[in-house]
This record gives C-alpha cells, structure tokens and sequence, in this order.
C-alpha cells in the first residue's frame, strides 16, 4: 500500500515538474520576444527623431503656407475678388507662415524638454512588465481578427509594439522603473501615464498633424478643384493647420503644468496626516 502510494506521489511530482517545465519554456519565450523588441537604444532613437523634426519641419510649414497662398490667389481670380481683399489675405498667409516658423521650434522644444532629466517619479518593474505583457496580448489577439482593415491593423499592431517599448524604457515617459514611496504616489504616477506618453511622442504627432493637414487639403483641390465653393475648404484646411501647429504645443503645455499642479495637490493632501504625526512626534 505505501509502495503505490509512493508511485502516485512521484508520478503525480513528475507531471508537475513538466507542467512547471513547459512554463518555464513559455516564459523564457516570451522574454526572448520581449528582448528582440526592447534590446534597442530605444530612447536615444527617439531623441535622435525629435531633433530631425525640429530640424526639417520648417520646410512642411513653409509647404502649407504655399498652398494656402496659391490657393487664396487662384480662387480670388476665379471669383473676381477686389484687389484689396486679395491683398489682405494673402499678406495675412504670409505673416501667419513667418510667425509659425519662427515660434513652431520654440513650442516644440519646450514641450520634449518637460520629461527632460526627470525620473522622480516611479513605478514598479512589475507594472511596467504587466504593461508589456498587455502589449504582446493585443498584438497577438489582432494575428487571429477574422476581419480587420489593413490600415487600422497596421496601427494597432504599431501601438501595441509602442506600449512594450515604453513599458521596457520607463525613462522615455519621465518615469524609472522602482518601488515608490506610497501606494497613492504610484497611482498618481500610473493615471499620469497615459498623458506622459503624449508627452514623450508630442514631435512625432504635431508632424502628423501637418501631415494630415497638407494631404487633406491636397485631396481637397484634387477632387473640387479651384473654382468651386469646396475649394475654401482647403484655404480652410492650409490656414486652420498652421494655427494649430502653434496653439496646440501652448495648450499642451498648459495643459501639462495644470495637470502637474492638480497632482501634486493631491500629493500634499495625501502626506498631510504624515507631517503632522511627524509634527506631533518632535
């Protein structure tokens, strides 16, 4: 009797060391897919991307504005518009690109430097390695979609690889992979995340912006033509986007500092019973 129970126990031992094998097998996989996407500079890249923005997006400026100009001409032509009108907006298009490319840099550099040589804030190694399994996760649950537009999975498969990237780089997000000081600090860092994130990538989408803004109105010119009541749309459109490239890295900004500000309200709200038990204590 104790000979078979002693030949089910280590059976039943057996089985759960292959069991505990074959995870292993599993997680080192998934470390090894884990490590080809993140054993990368990912970081010094990333800098490396904002400079050539900050660098050659003046010239897509200048590009709008010579499409809002052109087409503000052409159209005052079509439609016979008084000398004077013309003038004026096509002098106002020139000023607006001058002042665009003259503050754009400023703004841009302004808002990449706000991560800058801060890493105050942390989160736990285990967090950020949940953030890259959930990354992986989606990624992987897109390969089995039945039905997904190209385009649509092309990006979902890019955000999916920029969220592992992220969580295996906390720096780039102002953040260092640690344990923090409290639980209310590190869920204030983790809500904070998302606009951390935004943060870091600022350069990447206010060229998208001017992308989107210059091909749109293109599309625009392209299927109505200049002289047809849709094509001040594209004046629209070229002049619209050159405000946005600037407002939109102000409002951000702000945008940041308001949030930064609530947060640290909290902060003080949450250390408030600390400092007086320290208070009390002295």
């Amino acid at each position: 009797m104790n000979e078979e129970k002693l030949s089910s126990e280590n059976t039943g031992s057996t089985v759960v060391a292959k069991i505990t094998g074959i995870f292993d097998t599993m997680n080192a996989g998934i470390d090894k897919a884990f490590d080809f996407l993140t054993d990368h500079p990912w970081a010094d890249w990333i800098k490396i991307g904002e400079k050539f923005i900050v660098k050659y997006l003046p010239f897509l400026v200048v590009v709008l504005g010579f499409w809002a100009f052109l087409s503000t001409f052409i159209i005052a032509v079509c439609c016979e518009m008084p000398f004077g009108d013309t003038l004026k907006y096509l002098a106002g298009f020139v000023l607006l690109t001058v002042f665009v490319l003259y503050l754009l840099p400023k703004t841009i550099t302004l808002i990449t430097s706000l991560h800058d040589n801060r890493e105050d804030e942390a989160v736990r190694p285990q967090v950020l390695g949940a953030l890259k399994a959930v990354g992986l996760l989606f990624g992987a649950s897109l390969l089995m979609a039945p039905y997904c537009d190209p385009a649509a999975f092309s990006v979902a498969i890019g955000l999916s690889l920029v969220l592992i990237i992220l969580a295996s780089n906390p720096k780039i997000m102002g953040v260092k992979a640690a344990c923090p000081q409290s639980f209310a600090e590190e869920l204030i860092t983790i809500c904070l995340l998302p606009y951390k994130i935004f943060i870091s990538f600022f350069a990447y989408i206010i060229t998208l912006v001017a992308l989107g803004g210059l091909g749109y109105g293109l599309s625009i010119i392209c299927e109505y033509g200049f002289d047809s009541y849709e094509s001040e749309m594209a004046i629209s459109t070229f002049s619209g986007t050159l405000v946005l490239l600037v407002s939109l890295p102000l409002i951000v900004y702000f945008l940041y500092l308001s949030v930064n500000f609530f947060a640290e309200i909290v902060r003080a709200i949450v250390a408030l019973p600390k400092k007086l038990d320290e208070l009390r204590n002295k």
